[in-house]
């Protein structure tokens, strides 16, 4: 059981989220299985998978712990971008992937003229976040003022007098997950007409910022979890039942409420509907219970835990 306790700023309440994490009997039980030979062709042999860069800083454990319960696997592991692990995926090439986001409409649209399918096994929930120094003049900002920035209909400056000089935004390639999330979830597809600084991998968005004032970076909320040179700013929004949604700290209970407006899907994508070794594989990063607590301690919320949450006014 782990306890965790936010004050939320824009109300007197003490919420307490507590998080039950159960034992996912059927993967293990699955596993246990693999002794017999009739399971030889999946419990040993050779695999390839590819992990998008913005994926690879958290779920490398992961895949280790999966090494180390498959020792007769053959893991070999391609660093990619987020681009190129779809473009693998979609023609065949790849028995499996690790993307941080959905199908980009051009995708889509190839998957349907060609009638191809891609099973995906979800493995946790994560957030598109907005963070800054620590310094930066700013906390709190809402949906509609980033798509008006996004779009370059206005500056921060405008809106927030508090700068100066309008602020620098930061954000991985324009092959990333990051990028690709950017445009799907915050501008839903809308023109991005606002320049943005790119590098070609997240940990030199983080360092960038860390190391420049009046910048704002564009990440996943595992990448910056813990990080205590930054801050995540918290965004109102309008939820999908027209309800206006105050800003929140940028926290997995508030994810798991759906109090967050950028919340993403890591996902396994494979080739094949069938249970060969990529299925449990996928399996295994999207069920196994120390891989769900696992990402549980990095800050997200893992897809096949259980949660109760209990709200008590101070």
């Amino acid at each position: 059981m782990k306890t965790m306790m936010i004050l939320n700023k824009n109300i007197l309440n003490v919420v307490l989220f507590l998080l039950f994490v159960l034992l996912i009997s059927s993967c293990n039980a699955d596993r246990e299985d693999f002794q017999g030979e009739k399971y030889n062709s999946i419990n040993s042999g050779e695999l390839t998978v590819y992990c998008e860069e913005s994926m690879h800083n958290l779920l490398d454990s992961a895949i280790t712990m999966y090494q180390n319960a498959y020792p007769k696997i053959v893991l070999n592991k391609k660093i990619v971008s987020s681009r190129e692990a779809m473009k693998v995926l979609l023609s065949g090439e790849a028995e499996a992937i690790i993307s941080a986001r959905s199908f980009l409409p051009d995708e889509d649209s190839l998957m349907k003229e060609f009638k191809v399918e891609r099973p995906e096994m979800i493995a946790a929930s994560d957030a598109l976040v907005f963070f800054t120094r620590n310094d930066t003049p700013l906390d709190t900002i809402n949906d509609i003022q980033i798509i008006q920035i996004l779009k370059n209909e206005k500056k921060l400056k405008d809106i927030f007098p508090q700068f100066s000089v309008e602020p620098e935004f930061v954000c991985n390639s324009t092959n990333s997950s990051e990028f690709a999330n950017l445009k799907l979830l915050v501008l839903k597809n809308q023109t991005l007409n606002k320049y943005l600084n790119v590098f070609n991998t997240t940990d030199s968005v983080i360092t960038y910022v860390e190391n420049n004032p009046n910048t704002i970076g564009v990440a996943y909320l595992s990448q910056v979890f813990g990080n205590k040179n930054i801050k995540c700013l918290e965004i109102g929004f309008i939820n999908k039942n027209g309800q206006r949604i105050f800003p929140q700290t940028v926290h997995q209970g508030y994810i798991l409420q759906e109090k967050y407006p950028y919340i993403n899907k890591i996902g396994i994508y494979l080739k094949e509907d069938r249970q060969n070794r990529a299925f449990w594989f996928a399996s295994f990063i999207s069920k196994e219970l120390i891989v769900q607590k696992y990402l549980l301690e990095k800050g997200i919320v893992p897809e096949y835990a259980k949660f109760k949450i209990k709200i008590e006014k101070k």
